[in-house]
């Protein structure tokens, strides 16, 4: 968790879902929304790429990653830092 904000504010986080994944090296790898489809129905969640699926199994198995960003994040609300 990130109750204060302070990892949101380094990476620049504006509105939820937005997801980045750091690998152990630190450089970010993956910044986006979790899945390619903008809807909170949970009906779409088995239609969707997942996104942070993907891209954590390549960077666990060493292979290139399948995406490194998707633009959407705009899904929720914006994110509300002290």
């Amino acid at each position: 968790m990130d109750a204060d904000g302070t990892v949101g504010k380094l990476y620049g986080a504006k509105t939820t879902p937005h997801m980045f994944i750091v690998d152990p090296q630190g450089v970010l790898i993956y910044e986006g929304g979790i899945d390619n489809i903008a809807s909170t129905d949970r009906d779409d969640i088995a239609k969707a790429t997942n996104y942070v699926k993907e891209v954590m199994a390549a960077a666990w198995d060493g292979k290139p990653l399948p995406v490194k960003t998707n633009p959407i994040v705009r899904l929720l609300c914006e994110v509300q830092m002290n």
